[in-house]
């Protein structure tokens, strides 16, 4: 039996947490096909077509872009799928403590990870959605 490979891209302005957190995912069993410093560029090329992952991992606060939250609750807005066609899996990874970040992301059925996050529970994220 073929076993297809879950597609991840990471949206984070910190290059240091896109590698580890890429190095988390691929220990995982799932492939970094692309990562971002801001959700507009992961954005333009969802709408684009250039991009179709299964799980969008983005941190929340990065300058010079929309919030995460607000980047992934228009994800699932405009209904993008995996290249499989099943909907994509998003986590929301912050250390933000506003109030209602939270509360958006369950409204739109994001995952919502705290920084510091802990590997294990990333693996369990990816392992869950395994193709």
């Amino acid at each position: 039996m073929l076993q297809v490979e879950t597609i991840v891209i990471l949206i984070d302005d910190q290059e240091m947490l896109r590698v580890l957190l890429g190095y988390i995912v691929e220990t995982a069993g799932a492939k970094v096909e692309k990562t971002y410093a801001t959700a507009d560029s992961a954005l333009s090329d969802l709408n684009s077509g250039v991009i179709a992952p299964d799980i969008i991992f983005c941190d929340n606060q990065m300058p010079a872009s929309m919030e995460g939250v607000d980047f992934l609750a228009e994800v699932r807005r405009k209904d993008f799928r995996s290249s499989s066609g099943n909907e994509i899996i998003l986590v929301l990874a912050t250390g933000d403590e506003k109030p209602g970040i939270q509360a958006k992301a369950q409204e739109y059925g994001i995952y919502f990870l705290k920084k510091p996050y802990d590997p294990k529970e990333i693996i369990r994220i990816i392992q869950k959605h395994l193709g």
